[in-house]
């Protein structure tokens, strides 16, 4: 309903993770399950449509500013808007020495914005998948990774059953991408393994 509106009248439709929900479903924050559910939120985006995605902070975290030392957001979510690191753990703000690192010089990011990459990364091969051989096509791979829209928001999850939403083995992640890859190349046609 809110996508429809939204095509329908701005011509564009972003997809938005904030604080919330927690664990077990993907999300942005450290104390996910497996580490790589900020790239599988893009396969997400993709599949309802999205053109866009939004998150509100890379590196805000006014209650706690040394993320060397806690990850919390003021607003409870473990991590959120926290993904740059300061590099100079003991300058001005982080003045603990928190870590037995020697100071680095410049920013330092997270491995959640490495998955965040790899997942607009496979955004963009679903896009020219798309473009290629239609949207069934791609949705046939994109199926391999993200299974399910899921439930209601704030319904509970269990774990037991999270890869009837999304895949919990990492290499079906990197098996859909290969496949994508080839159709692209031109070396088969688009099926799941």
């Amino acid at each position: 309903e809110g996508r429809d509106y939204a095509t329908q009248h701005t011509n564009t439709y972003w997809c938005y993770m904030a604080n919330s929900p927690a664990s077990p479903v993907y999300t942005y924050h450290t104390d996910t399950l497996k580490g790589y559910e900020p790239r599988i939120a893009k396969w997400a985006a993709w599949k309802v449509g999205a053109q866009a995605f939004l998150y509100w902070a890379m590196s805000l975290n006014p209650v706690h500013p040394n993320p060397w030392t806690t990850a919390m957001s003021p607003y409870g979510a473990v991590g959120d808007g926290t993904f740059v690191y300061v590099g100079a753990r003991n300058g001005p703000s982080c003045g603990d020495n928190a870590t037995p690192l020697p100071p680095f010089r410049g920013p330092i990011v997270d491995f959640r914005v490495k998955q965040i990459r790899e997942g607009m990364e496979d955004w963009e091969y679903l896009i020219l998948l798309e473009k290629k051989k239609g949207r069934d096509a791609a949705m046939a791979i994109a199926q391999m990774v993200h299974k399910s829209d899921g439930l209601q928001y704030g319904a509970s999850l269990d774990e037991a059953t999270l890869d009837n939403y999304w895949t919990q083995d990492e290499m079906k992640i990197y098996e859909a991408r290969a496949a994508i890859a080839k159709v692209l190349i031109g070396i088969e046609e688009s099926r799941p393994f």
